[in-house]
């Protein structure tokens, strides 16, 4: 992923370096009083949840755009990425052993009583990302309306685990889902 070792070795401690300045307090009272009243981005539960979320996105989008990974090589990709975990800082006893104990690391975390819930501000954030405006790209687009990309997002959407879909309001109806398939597929079969 970061090329050769050294550019790694130097790309993970750049990471690490900028994550030593991110923290501040917990201004939600529920989750303040749940996890505390302040949070940095050090803290090894949540450099695992991020480092968790890439692993499966990465394993999640190689499925639905280039091919079903085998049991062998999902096992094998997960297993190259627990070293990396490790130089972010995560102690090794909390990073899982393998992709059964990641799996059920995934689903304990997005679970009802599991602690990753969006927050009405992470909704508010998903809103925007969905819903960009152009006219930042350039003033003479300033006209077109923010929600005339949001197809775009649909395979995306699609791809996300449905409760945590269902928690952010981002349904997907019988067009969206069509159009997300007929995207993954054109995708799929487009590539070299």
């Amino acid at each position: 992923v970061y090329g050769t070792r050294g550019t790694a070795l130097g790309e993970i401690a750049r990471l690490n370096g900028l994550h030593r300045g991110i923290r501040g307090p917990v201004r939600e009272n529920e989750l303040a009083e749940r996890f505390g009243p302040t949070y940095t981005a050090r803290d090894p539960a949540l450099s695992l949840w991020v480092h968790a979320t890439l692993v499966d996105s990465t394993i999640v989008a190689y499925d639905a755009l280039v091919e079903s990974l085998s049991a062998d090589r999902r096992e094998r990709f997960y297993a190259e990425t627990r070293p990396v975990a490790r130089l972010f800082g995560i102690p090794d006893d909390l990073v899982p052993t393998d992709c059964a104990a990641f799996e059920a690391y995934l689903r304990a975390q997005t679970a009802p009583a599991g602690p990753v819930h969006p927050t009405a501000a992470a909704r508010e954030i998903a809103w925007h990302i969905l819903h960009p405006p152009f006219g930042p790209l350039h003033p003479a687009l300033g006209w077109i309306p923010r929600s005339s990309s949001t197809w775009t997002f649909w395979p995306a959407l699609s791809l996300m685990p449905e409760p945590i879909r269902a928690e952010y309001g981002l349904g997907l109806g019988p067009v969206e889902r069509a159009v997300s398939r007929w995207l993954l597929r054109a995708w799929r079969l487009s590539r070299p």
